[in-house]
């Protein structure tokens, strides 16, 4: 096995998965975002969105559960305005993936959805190229099945 920097959290109610993915792009610049959830809420849409505005969120890859559009429609819809490109599928995965302009990659693996969440979530930061350039096709060839 090859070794990775790798980061357990816990988010004990009091910070939600758009918060972490924020800091770390603001921390390192520019970046890409792919991201799978089952789940989906505004606010956390919004924070990306403004990360857009700000130019700091260059390309935002998004794939979902299928019943996303009935389920949080609201949410869907603010999503395809501010998203490059939507894959839908049936789903319940939760990955996030931080593409770096310089290349690196920062993987986020838990159970923490899209949405605003006051409930304890756990999780796994890693900073591998490996691992997020393997989960980055994987969402990519998920997304674009849907063409």
């Amino acid at each position: 096995m090859t070794e990775y920097n790798l980061i357990m959290f816990r988010t004990e109610g009091r910070w939600s998965l758009y918060t972490l993915v924020c800091k770390i792009i603001e921390k390192y610049g520019v970046c890409s975002l792919y991201f799978s959830s089952w789940g989906l809420s505004e606010e956390p849409l919004r924070a990306l969105h403004n990360l857009k505005e700000k130019g700091l969120l260059s390309d935002l890859y998004c794939l979902l559960d299928y019943r996303i559009k009935e389920r949080q429609a609201k949410a869907f819809q603010l999503c395809e305005g501010i998203s490059t490109k939507i894959g839908l599928m049936k789903s319940h995965e939760k990955v996030s993936v931080i593409e770096t302009q310089n290349g690196q990659f920062i993987t986020i693996v838990g159970s923490l959805n899209w949405t605003r969440n006051n409930k304890n979530e756990a999780g796994v930061i890693i900073n591998s190229v490996e691992i997020g350039q393997s989960s980055k096709a994987f969402m990519q060839k998920m997304i674009d099945k849907n063409d």
